[in-house]
């Protein structure tokens, strides 16, 4: 006897059309069956997923992909991989800071400098950061750890196909002019292609989305890196002064590290020398070329 015979209104279809048809979400009723009886196998299926996808309007075409996307994906995927990331996070009260950088471009303005921007508050405060806290000035090479000495500080610059990492030498011993001059000139040759990367070994790079809307982000370790460093824009926000509730222009940071070379203690630290110096950036506030 032949039990389909009784039940006209089953579906006759393979196991494997059935999976198919589940992954590529579709509807059975569309599927013209060429099997037995006109059971739907494999192929009816692919077929019926491609007559679908031939009749969406103004379909592009696939663009090729950048080198430098590709060189980026690459990287990323091996530092996410291979790099234990953990995060701290913390925000700083950057009244005075908002107010000190403004009062500096009217002075560089006048002395002919270049124009300071918070980036140079945040390159300057990161380098003399890692002169306090020295376990954060170090790198996992080959299973062991690699304690540096200079204080070279990664700016991630982005650009229309990815991002370059440019390397402000020395960052501790600049003034913030001289941070600005570097900064101008690095990004300068980045966007024309003209960037050579530096040889010199670096272990925390600043990520600056703060000209954006974005609050705060975690930021992927670079792969010879061991921490970076993420700055969102500065807004205002409800802020807690000596047991009193203020509203202030506020700036969230957020600290990817390496668990291999740092641990919670060092990395707070670094953290909290940073906002420090950026809450009362006096320190900071050098104009004077050497």
């Amino acid at each position: 006897m032949n039990i389909e015979l009784l039940r006209p209104n089953r579906l006759r279809i393979t196991p494997r059309a059935k999976r198919e048809i589940r992954r590529l979400c579709l509807d059975s009723s569309i599927v013209k069956g060429t099997g037995p009886n006109g059971r739907i196998v494999f192929n009816d299926v692919i077929d019926a997923g491609k007559n679908i996808e031939s009749k969406i309007p103004n379909r592009q075409p696939e663009e090729k992909t950048s080198s430098m996307r590709l060189a980026v994906a690459k990287s990323t995927s091996e530092s996410f991989r291979d790099i234990p990331h953990f995060y701290l996070k913390a925000e700083f009260n950057s009244n005075l800071l908002i107010n000190t950088r403004q009062q500096m471009v009217e002075m560089a303005a006048k002395e002919n400098l270049p124009k300071i921007t918070l980036t140079d508050f945040f390159i300057k405060a990161i380098a003399i950061a890692l002169n306090e806290v020295k376990q954060a000035n170090r790198l996992w090479r080959n299973g062991t750890i690699q304690q540096l000495t200079e204080k070279n500080v990664g700016l991630i610059i982005g650009l229309d196909e990815g991002v370059i990492i440019g390397i402000i030498e020395n960052a501790d011993k600049l003034s913030l002019a001289e941070i600005a001059e570097q900064r101008i000139k690095i990004v300068s040759q980045a966007r024309e292609g003209k960037y050579i990367p530096s040889a010199k070994p670096c272990t925390i790079s600043l990520s600056n989305l703060g000209p954006s809307i974005i609050d705060e982000f975690c930021a992927i370790i670079p792969p010879t890196q061991s921490s970076v460093f993420a700055i969102g824009r500065s807004a205002k926000r409800p802020y807690v002064i000596d047991n009193k509730l203020f509203l202030c222009n506020t700036i969230k940071m957020v600290l990817s590290l390496d668990h291999r070379v740092m641990d919670g203690l060092h990395g707070a630290q670094l953290l909290e020398k940073i906002a420090e110096l950026l809450e009362d950036p006096n320190n900071l506030s050098s104009l004077d070329l050497h």
